[in-house]
């Protein structure tokens, strides 16, 4: 309320008959200057008393004549001196109202009997006015009385007063700084504006920065002895608060609501009004506030609810009255309601409500509806129960968020933001760990965890804090979530019931649903709840015992899987006395569940201790128990469980087979002596298995980094634990692939990676480009690398820095820009220069990545290029005012695009389905996600390629089917014929369709009812018998006649067919065309009597692709040419060789002559050897030869040879 809405209110009360106005203000001086003004303007005469001298002059407030200022007058003695004739036209104002009247009963009386005489005899032309700082009315006058409040000094009543005092004191002020000034002084009253400007003009020459600042902090000091309100100094960014992504959108959305508080109120659109966050205490509520405050650039000011409470009879409301009226006064601002429910806790449950808590609630509950000015509510709770259901319906405030316990990723990233405040080194902590280590921790808890290890680091004299460190600090802080168990566990219940918006971004399911699929029927689901990396252990307890063998592997494989449930395991599979009744089954189960155990870095040591001595464990199981990965188990118990393992024996026997020895080497614990004699092993697969052991030492290092078969090598750089001479020394290996895979290895050091940048090869260069532990000088030395495949690799890279990606964004290759601008880790300024990009394609590339800002979204919609327009358009991840913008594009192009996205919205759905092109209704018609509603719109009046697109969407409603079906355009039945959720009952119509095009496509459709393939079969193309063949069902029928197809592709699709019958294997594997017995012999569900027929078949390429079938076992299979070595290598020698080649040169040299062709251009495809490409460019089959051509290995010479033999070969 401004300053004359106040005068003009007073004065419309006096007039309207009100015979006694309560006015509540602090401001004396000020009030006597506006009721001086009233008085003077409407022809009225002020009588004043105040407790101190009674009745006084109100000019110079100095005692009337008469009254005798050494004796006491109370209010009482001095109304009766109010003479009935002379109270017309009248203004009796009574001060320190509160003091007067509350221990004065006849005062009270007197009183009431005053205002009753105004109200009979001089209605409209006297008037009581009490004033008081504080609200306490009697009821014997409350009735009878209108409550108005002094408003805080407006902007202009500041200004004014502020160039009374330039007059006065010869002040000067520069307009910017007159601005400055009067918004430092909201808040404050016109007496203390005065105060505090004469203050500061001693202490500064003039109104600059400083002086502004003074203002200021002289302003929190006065609004903070009220010891309600207090000024908050904010610190915090948005980007401090780890996780609660929801949340931070939301803000940032609001946000930018304030800056343009001046445009929503010219379209009639009231300004934001808060936000309710509850949840569990120290998940970060306070620090949302303070981010919040330095997000929308406005003042914070905390209500503490918890001292309104007062302990006098009205006194509560007013304090509320007056920290809400000072909030008010200082908009645009936030005001922090630090745990709302303190005020209003009684108020929750029925009858227990205090008045005064009941009149809080009513007066906060009506300003938070019709609150004036631009004051953000930002209100926290702990403890939901505790607040009124009023409070949190819509229209109070915008929003009510709960903030549950930080998931996986939030911990990770509040370690990574407590971390970077302190400087420390993250390149050397595995984050991801240790935010599994920390489950159920709040925000606080993992705060604490940090402060404890940091203080740790300090004492221990390091600059950098370790992993160890972290983790002990974090084992020794007892989190809220358990000290607070049930409390939580009813918090979380009630959030669920009252469906409100989660702070933290779901990725998928949220805990609180998925705990419903505890006795799922699903086990698919139970067991997705078992993998959740934030399930409570009460949950884990109930599915460890779960029917469903992969739910228990789940809880297992788990990280966050708890010691308690470890040891349950391991006492439930190692009891006291065997059972023998155990089934075979249970003894595997049992088994494998110890195995999973034994691996988890969290289980109970000390139990396996015990169980060891007590001769519990299961001996045919301690060798893997005393060589699992944990780091934290003793090398005592290590060797009390390797001497008791029967394994170890492999080792003395020469006749043992390599592969027991190859699983042997791949142990995660074996003794330095076996390591050594492991090493040297005549076989090279044995060779190969230690050397991607993590637990070998240096000395078995140094004899690996001499072994002549470069696989070896090649899996000795992948470990993970090298040493840096072993790294060193990788770095000058003659053989390219070793250093690719020494590059793309995490655990290199800084050093090892500065070689490798200098590496001759592009390719081993591109790998290190690749490794996502990259340092930052190696980033920056690659962004100088000459070869444009080095810098692509490093673009794509999700792990380069800020001032990596500003580099490559001035890379003078598109293509590198392009790949920068697909990665998924891009900065917001690295976003705006991609914008800016001068080549199309790197816009597109930019547009298509869905983690791009609404910002970065709201440059590209208005791109000049239609094409960056329509990648954006097919974005999955736009925001809905992106969508908007889109609908409204000039190109048919783009809205086409936009169209097919699936997550589009149902309004802009809405907006598509009148758009006025048809081929933008047909792109719409074949979205999958659009709605029921959309679907009815584009039916009616609609072109035939609408039709065509609703035919083929697979959603399409069963009553939309059952008008397409009688279509008159044959296109539209035809792709509801292919459409494989066409109705059963349909696709008996479309079967008798005359025409023949509309039955052919029904013969495509993979889910055509059996009875209709048969039909069809006479009745279609040879390639449609084909798709028949392949989807064939498991009818004996249909399949007799399709093996009987004079058509050998036909029956080449039956034999390839997963679901081919034994009794149609039997037929096909007699085939005349050995192409079809092939593919009979790589069908891993043949028969047993099909597999021994196969192996002695005549042609070398159909047993060479029966070894292939890993459901073959070895005692069908006639070596004639695989060695057992290579058998065990790789069993799969159809493989590609691309992903990761396991064969040796000399293998592979052999395997460039043999005879199946299919093979040569597996190998000539993919083979890094060049003695190797050399053998295949000799090769009399052209379909080798561009296979070989094809190879992004080939080396220079092979490429020359090939280009001057055969001209047609393309590259």
């Amino acid at each position: 309320m401004s300053q004359p809405n106040f005068t003009e209110k007073l004065t419309d009360y006096i007039h309207s008959g009100c015979a006694c106005v309560f006015i509540q203000t602090s401001e004396e001086v000020r009030l006597d200057a506006l009721l001086a003004q009233l008085a003077e303007t409407e022809g009225f005469h002020i009588l004043e008393w105040n407790l101190g001298y009674g009745w006084v002059n109100p000019q110079n407030k100095q005692p009337l004549p008469g009254n005798d200022i050494n004796q006491l007058v109370t209010l009482s003695q001095s109304l009766p001196s109010l003479r009935d004739e002379d109270l017309d036209n009248k203004l009796i104002v009574i001060k320190n109202a509160k003091s007067a009247l509350v221990e004065d009963q006849h005062a009270r009386a007197r009183l009431q009997q005053l205002i009753n005489r105004i109200h009979r005899n001089h209605e409209g032309l006297s008037a009581v006015l009490i004033i008081s700082e504080f609200m306490q009315l009697p009821q014997e006058i409350e009735a009878g009385t209108q409550i108005l409040p002094l408003p805080l000094p407006s902007r202009d009543d500041i200004g004014k007063q502020i160039d009374h005092l330039a007059s006065q004191y010869g002040l000067q002020f520069e307009d910017e700084q007159r601005t400055a000034v009067c918004n430092a002084c909201a808040g404050l009253t016109l007496l203390q504006i005065r105060q505090v400007i004469l203050r500061i003009k001693k202490k500064h020459s003039s109104f600059d920065r400083d002086a502004i600042t003074a203002i200021l902090h002289e302003k929190e000091n006065l609004i903070s002895k009220s010891g309600m309100l207090e000024m908050v100094k904010v610190n915090e960014s948005i980007d401090d608060l780890g996780g609660l992504e929801e949340l931070k959108e939301w803000l940032r959305e609001r946000a930018a609501l304030i800056r343009q508080i001046e445009k929503l109120e010219s379209i009639n659109i009231a300004a934001p009004k808060g936000v309710l966050l509850a949840g569990m205490p120290g998940c970060g509520k306070s620090l949302a506030a303070k981010a919040a405050a330095n997000l929308f650039q406005l003042p914070l000011l905390r209500l503490d609810m918890g001292s309104l409470l007062g302990k006098y009879v009205g006194e509560s409301e007013s304090n509320m009255r007056r920290a809400l009226a000072t909030a008010e006064s200082i908009s645009p601002c936030i005001l922090w309601i630090d745990e709302l429910e303190k005020a209003f806790a009684q108020t929750s449950n029925g009858g227990g409500a205090s008045e005064v808590t009941s009149r809080l609630l009513g007066y906060f509950l009506t300003w938070m509806q019709d609150k004036p000015g631009t004051v953000f509510v930002f209100a926290t709770a702990n403890d939901i129960t505790a607040l009124p259901p009023e409070l949190l319906r819509k229209g109070r405030f915008d929003e009510v968020f709960y903030v549950g316990f930080p998931n996986q990723q939030e911990r990770e990233a509040i370690l990574r933001v407590r971390l970077q405040k302190s400087q420390q080194n993250l390149d050397e902590l595995d984050l991801i760990a240790l935010a599994a280590v920390c489950r159920d921790y709040c925000g606080a808890d993992i705060h604490n965890a940090v402060n404890l290890a940091l203080e740790k680091t300090v004492l221990g004299s390091c600059q950098y804090v370790s992993q160890d460190n972290l983790r002990a600090a974090i084992a020794a802080t007892v989190p809220l979530s358990q000290s607070q168990y049930d409390k939580i566990q009813s918090y979380e219940t009630l959030f669920e019931q009252l469906k409100l918006r989660s702070a933290s971004r779901q990725i998928g399911e949220s805990l609180a649903q998925m705990k419903k699929w505890i006795d799922d029927p699903n086990h698919l689901r139970r067991r997705k709840l078992a993998e959740h990396p934030d399930c409570p252990e009460s949950i884990h307890e109930k599915l460890i015992l779960d029917i469903e063998e992969s739910v228990i592997e789940a809880v297992l494989k788990n990280p966050c899987c708890t010691e308690k449930i470890l040891a349950l395991v391991i006492t439930q599979c190692c009891p006291a006395e065997v059972n023998q009744e155990i089934s075979a089954a249970q003894i595997k189960l049992r088994d494998k569940a110890l195995k999973l155990a034994a691996r988890h870095p969290n289980i109970p040591l000390d139990l396996v201790e015990v169980m060891l001595q007590e001769k519990r464990l299961n001996p045919t199981l301690n060798f893997w128990w005393g060589i699992q990965s944990n780091s934290s188990i003793t090398v005592e118990l290590r060797d009390r469980l390797l001497q008791s393992s029967p394994e170890l024996q492999i080792l003395e026997s020469n006749n043992e087979r390599l592969l027991k020895r190859a699983v042997l080497a791949e142990k995660e614990y074996i003794c330095q002596d076996v390591q050594n004699i492991l090493a040297k092993d005549n076989e090279y697969i044995v060779r190969k298995s230690i050397a991607t052991n993590p637990i070998i030492s240096a000395d078995t290092q140094k004899i690996l980094l001499s072994d002549n078969v470069e696989i070896v090598r090649s899996e000795l750089a992948k470990n993970t634990n090298l040493k840096q001479s072993t790294q060193s020394l990788l770095t000058k290996d003659k053989e390219r692939y070793v250093r690719e895979s020494l590059a793309a290895n995490l655990t290199i050091s800084e050093e090892t990676q500065h070689i490798l940048v200098n590496d001759l090869e592009e390719y081993v260069r591109s790998e290190l480009a690749k490794n996502t532990r990259l340092t930052q000088s190696t980033q920056s030395l690659l962004t100088k690398d000459k070869a444009r495949y080095v810098r692509e690799s490093l673009a794509a890279n999700l792990t380069i820095s800020e001032e990596t990606q500003h580099i490559l964004v001035n890379d003078l290759e598109e293509y590198v820009r392009s790949e920068l601008a697909k990665n998924t880790r891009l900065t917001q300024s690295t976003q705006s220069l991609l914008t800016k990009d001068k080549e199309r394609y790197v816009r597109e590339s930019l547009a298509a990545n869905l983690t791009i800002s609404e910002e970065t979204q709201h440059i590209l919609v208005n791109d000049l290029e239609e094409y960056v327009r329509s990648e954006l358009a097919k974005n999955t991840r736009l925001t809905q005012s992106t969508q908007e913008i889109l609908t409204k594009d000039r190109e048919e192009y783009v809205r086409s695009s936009l169209a097919c996205n699936p997550t589009i919205s149902f309004n802009n759905q809405n907006v598509l389905a009148a758009d006025s092109d048809d081929r933008v209704r047909a792109s719409l018609a074949r979205n999958t996600e659009i709605t029921k509603e959309i679907q009815l719109v584009l039916i009616k009046n609609s072109e035939s390629n609408v039709r065509e697109s609703l035919a083929q969407n697979v959603n399409c409603l069963p009553e939309l089917q059952n008008l397409l079906v009688k279509d008159e355009c044959k296109g539209v039945r035809s792709y509801l014929a292919e459409n494989p959720n066409c109705l059963h009952v349909l696709q008996g119509v479309l079967v008798n369709d005359p025409d023949k095009d509309v039955r052919e496509a029904l013969a495509r459709n993979k889910k055509c009812a059996l009875e209709f393939q048969i039909t069809l079969l006479n009745d279609c193309s040879q390639t449609n018998r084909y798709r028949i063949a392949r989807q064939a069902t498991d009818s004996l029928a249909l399949q007799s006649i399709l093996a009987k197809d004079d058509n050998s592709d036909v029956r080449l699709a039956l034999a390839q067919n997963h679901k081919c019958l034994h009794a149609i294997q039997a037929i096909l594997v007699h085939d005349n065309d050995s192409d079809i017995r092939e593919a009979l012999a790589a069908n891993p569900n043949i028969s047993e009597e099909t597999r021994y027929i196969l192996a002695n078949d005549v042609k070398k390429y159909v047993r060479t692709a029966l070894y292939s079938n890993h459901n073959v076992s070895p005692e069908i299979l006639k070596y004639d040419y695989i060695t057992e070595a290579l058998y065990y290598t790789h069993t799969q020698l159809m493989m590609s060789f691309g992903d990761e080649p396991e064969l040796t040169k000399e293998e592979q040299n052999i395997l460039a002559s043999d005879s199946p062709s299919s093979l040569r251009e597996s190998l000539a495809r993919d083979t890094r050897y060049h003695e190797t490409q050399n053998i295949l460019a000799k090769d009399n089959r052209n379909s080798v030869i561009q296979a070989l051509a094809d190879n992004p290995h080939l080396s220079q010479e092979v490429k020359n040879i090939l280009s001057k033999k055969y001209d047609w070969v393309t590259f």
